[in-house]
């Protein structure tokens, strides 16, 4: 086992919120073994955006594709994102911390129908990578909401979990980070329903993962996570759609550094009974949001979208409202991109976070 996302497995570690979420992530059962990632070449759609579509993502190849598909189906921008399919992708930056010296980088995702789509979950990797649906954060900036201890996220039966190729890929420049296909429910397939001999995919998702049974290059790498930077997505299709490669399409947001409280330090001391100013550096760009999110050791949290303006203050009567003991805080700017593509929308949610590990008295 290792810390935080250093080596998330096949199967997550089920963090719960009733302990002080140091960031961890689980070694453990290695089921499931994708074929290697195809080559952009076969790529059936190459989109255009603010940038020449030439190129393979994967380094594989030097051909380039236009707009009419490979394939000799025709598409235009017209029909982009008119289709059913919902595809989700989170792509964070986890900073350094006093618990984790080294920074990690989490990436998960996945495709469902717009029947099945998933409400109130913009970070996937939060529900893949820690176990955990974030609270949905308050619409408006500069506020404050208590939230619900969070439940269990309900992963339904497999078949509202589609099967769409082998992986979904952000490329910036030569740097390119790819979560390839996991199946989370083990075994590639399974009958469902049970005792009707249909064998369906065993809850398909994709994920940065240290996991042998992927390809090296589906391991997480911090360094493929640039600030404000423009990335070009893949999404391998496999027989659900043709894949499409898009150029210029998400946009990750701006870093940042917690300067107050102390989150250098493991367990710094902070009283309920006065108002906690949060600090950060950076500032926001159009698009991105700042949260902010404290829960303790049982869970009971709240959530803050604060304008991105350096400085939110905390006020005590919200802090008492958490039990005294060790507590959790995370500030991260986000970023949220709806992607049209050939089939339908994928949502990619990018963010810097920093976390620190408290004590409330």
């Amino acid at each position: 086992m290792q810390t935080r996302l250093h080596t998330l497995a096949l199967r997550p570690l089920r963090i719960s919120l009733a302990a002080p979420l140091i960031l961890l992530f689980a070694c453990g059962d290695d089921s499931g073994n994708p074929d290697p990632m195809i080559d952009d070449s076969e790529s059936g759609f190459t989109g255009t955006s603010s940038a020449d579509p030439t190129g393979d993502p994967t380094g594989n190849s030097d051909s380039a594709e236009d707009s009419s598909g490979s394939n000799g189906s025709s598409y235009d921008y017209d029909t982009l994102g008119e289709g059913d399919l919902r595809g989700t992708l989170s792509f964070t930056f986890y900073a350094a911390d006093a618990a984790n010296p080294d920074p990690l980088l989490g990436m998960a995702g996945a495709w469902r129908s717009a029947d099945d789509d998933l409400e109130g979950v913009d970070d996937f990797f939060g529900v893949f990578g820690l176990g955990t649906q974030w609270p949905t954060p308050p619409a408006e900036s500069d506020t404050l909401e208590h939230n619900d201890v969070p439940g269990t996220f309900e992963w339904g039966g497999p078949t509202q979990w589609l099967l769409a190729g082998n992986g979904m890929k952000l490329r910036n420049g030569d740097s390119e980070a790819s979560a390839c296909l996991l199946y989370y429910g083990g075994e590639a397939e399974i009958e469902f329903p049970p005792g009707s001999g249909a064998m369906v995919p065993n809850y398909p998702i994709y994920a940065a993962t240290e996991s042998p049974n992927q390809p090296a290059g589906c391991a997480p790498d911090p360094q493929t996570w640039e600030p404000e930077t423009d990335y070009d997505i893949v999404l391998y299709g496999g027989e659900l759609f043709e894949t499409n490669s898009l150029v210029g399409q998400v946009r990750t947001p701006g870093s940042l550094e917690v300067t107050s409280p102390d989150v250098t330090t493991f367990g710094v001391q902070v009283p309920v009974d006065q108002d906690l100013e949060i600090a950060w550096t950076g500032e926001g760009n159009e698009g991105t949001r700042l949260l902010i999110r404290v829960f303790d050791m049982f869970g009971r949290m709240f959530t803050v979208h604060a304008q991105d303006d350096g400085s939110f203050t905390i006020p005590a009567d919200d802090l008492q409202v958490l039990s005294s003991g060790p507590a959790t805080l995370i500030v991260s700017r986000e970023n949220l991109d709806e992607v049209p593509f050939t089939d339908g929308v994928v949502r990619v949610h990018s963010s810097y976070a920093q976390w620190g590990y408290i004590e409330l008295f």
